[in-house]
């Protein structure tokens, strides 16, 4: 009985140990939080439809400040038809109280907005509403950068350096050039072509 007892503790002792080893395993802890940002990464967000103006939200900085009332003489504003152009939604371009005071363009990471900033003369409250552009068919590259990176190649552990510089995006496809070397001694140096979405 006592010999039995003994193996039954041995055994609990060694599944214990091996769970233990694997729950703290550095290579866990980094699995388990690379899962959690390609899951958060993927989650579905809220995208702006390509060539429809929508009303953007107020700055973070101003949403719980109140507005206060200030008289002017005279405001500038763009004729009727110039709303229709920027696409804007329906019920703006037909409400004859609402003008367009101003707009602006915004390029962005991947591609250019239109800003539009329309005054609603009855109430004096405005909007500011975004209008993604489509991406250009050919255009030069915006993204390069340099970086460390630490991971498993077939011989172990390895850190690496890299460095990379985009020159041409022909609408999603985007071409550039990209070094990387690792603390083995071993490089490489190429160009790359890179679909995003």
């Amino acid at each position: 009985m006592g010999w039995a007892c003994d193996r039954l503790h041995l055994g609990a002792a060694v599944r214990n140990s091996w769970l233990r080893h694997i729950v703290l395993s550095p290579y866990t802890v980094a699995a388990i939080l690379l899962a959690a940002l390609l899951v958060w990464n993927f989650l579905p967000r809220p995208k702006m439809e390509v060539g429809k103006s929508v009303p953007l939200p107020p700055a973070k900085e101003v949403r719980t400040v109140e507005k206060i009332v200030e008289r002017v003489k005279y405001v500038n504003v763009y004729p009727p038809e110039v709303k229709a152009k920027l696409n804007l939604p329906p019920a703006v371009v037909k409400d004859d109280g609402k003008k367009l005071i101003a707009t602006g363009k915004l390029d962005a990471d991947e591609r250019e907005y239109s800003l539009s900033a329309v005054l609603d003369t009855e109430t004096g409250d405005s909007q500011i509403y975004a209008k993604p552009q489509p991406l250009p068919l050919i255009g030069p590259g915006k993204h390069g950068g340099i970086g460390i990176g630490y991971g498993l190649t077939n011989d172990g552990p390895a850190m690496k350096l890299y460095s990379y510089q985009e020159l041409l995006r022909i609408k999603k496809l985007n071409a550039g050039v990209r070094a990387e070397a690792d603390q083995r001694g071993e490089y490489w140096v190429g160009a790359t072509l890179e679909y995003r979405w």
